[in-house]
């Protein structure tokens, strides 16, 4: 039997948790059936504004220096992507080379990770016009008001959150529904303790994020600073430019920086390091992949309520697998970690619950079967696969 021609798109193959999930499903797809293949805008960001951020970091611009980090992690994942695919099905396009491509590729599904809005390839439809099936993963929500829309056939939500809160537009659209995003099993059962020189006895609070300023909340360094002795370790990993001033700024001193990485065998490590993960995040969450990633990794993740987006408390079951505190109460967060940072024991049994949760909603083989039976569906659907 011929294999089914199914794309992925994401605008670019960088840190987040869109590229993240977008990978993770290409990953575990079933390659006897499908024939898969990721593509990305060979420039997310246009050149000129690069270039003009290159000189005006050179000349010491801060803001300039920032957004140039940012361009540098558009693609971080890029080599992941070709590690599991294969060169050749991976691709990246311009605006005058997206028709080409996909009718060069000749897809029966194109998979589209977005935000809702319209915009490429969806928006071009000298590009998609002979695709027979379009799915889209809504991230955020957002409706496209557009007759663009009209070609998509199946829209899923990373979460109930964003489903029932947010987008009410698609309340009784019977292509809308929830797909949870795909988490892996941890790649390695060892830890970071030996080579950062953490001794045992030390309480290990992590983060894990994008560096970017734009998502940083203080409440979980505000909370550290409450409980922070000698036992005591806030480990970052990736912090963004205002977290490290506002770790400064509060006076914290057992506090570790880490660099941004994508190699899934140390991110591991660093699971397995932390006790608990202190997750903050000023909007919110659509899902969370990284409080799913320590849940899996069977450790209790502490988290807020935002005024945006909520979909971290469905993650964290409130006193079962974690704990949500309310919107900016850090004195509420920092009870939460001194609870589990002077009760070992239920900081383990909360951990082995989220371990539970995770292994059953959010496991990545388990997620992407779904993913495909809802693709063999829409396929038969049209008389396209039996």
């Amino acid at each position: 039997m011929k294999k089914i021609a199914v794309i992925h798109h994401s605008n670019q193959f960088g840190l987040g948790g869109t590229e993240k999930d977008m990978l993770l499903f290409l990953k575990y797809m079933d390659k006897s059936v499908f024939d898969v293949h990721a593509i990305a805008r060979k420039h997310p960001v246009p050149l000129h504004r690069v270039y003009l951020d290159r000189i005006r970091g050179a000349m010491g611009s801060r803001k300039a220096r920032y957004r140039l980090e940012q361009y540098r992690v558009s693609s971080i994942r890029a080599p992941d992507f070709v590690r599991e695919l294969g060169e050749e099905r991976v691709h990246y396009y311009t605006p005058g080379s997206l028709a080409p491509l996909l009718k060069k590729l000749s897809p029966q599904i194109l998979h589209v990770h977005h935000s809702g809005v319209s915009e490429p390839p969806i928006s071009s439809p000298d590009a998609v016009g002979h695709i027979p099936l379009i799915f889209t993963i809504n991230g955020f929500g957002f409706q496209d008001t557009t007759e663009h829309d009209k070609r998509v056939n199946k829209i899923l939500f990373p979460s109930y959150f964003i489903q029932e809160k947010v987008a009410l537009w698609g309340k009784n659209d019977p292509r809308c529904g929830v797909l949870y995003c795909p988490i892996e099993k941890p790649h390695s059962n060892g830890n970071l303790r030996a080579e950062l020189s953490i001794k045992e006895n030390i309480f290990v609070i992590g983060r894990v994020g994008r560096n970017a300023d734009d998502i940083h909340d203080p409440i979980s360094l505000k909370a550290y600073k409450k409980i922070e002795n000698e036992n005591t370790l806030f480990l970052a990993l990736a912090p963004p430019p205002n977290m490290v001033r506002d770790a400064k700024e509060l006076g914290i001193k057992n506090i570790r920086f880490l660099e941004p990485t994508v190699d899934e065998v140390w991110l591991s490590k660093f699971y397995n390091t932390i006790d608990v993960l202190a997750h903050a995040r000023t909007d919110g969450e659509t899902f969370g992949c990284v409080i799913a990633e320590a849940m899996i990794h069977a450790r209790p993740v502490v988290t807020h309520l935002s005024h945006l987006r909520n979909a971290q408390a469905e993650l964290v079951q409130d006193g079962i697998s974690g704990f949500v505190a309310p919107q900016h109460d850090f004195k509420a967060y920092a009870g939460h970690l001194r609870t589990l940072m002077s009760d070992r024991q239920k900081c383990k049994t909360m951990g082995q619950a989220a371990l539970k949760r995770a292994l059953e909603n959010f496991e990545a083989g388990l997620i992407t079967k779904k993913l495909e039976k809802m693709y063999l569906e829409e396929l038969k659907k049209r008389g396209i696969a039996s």
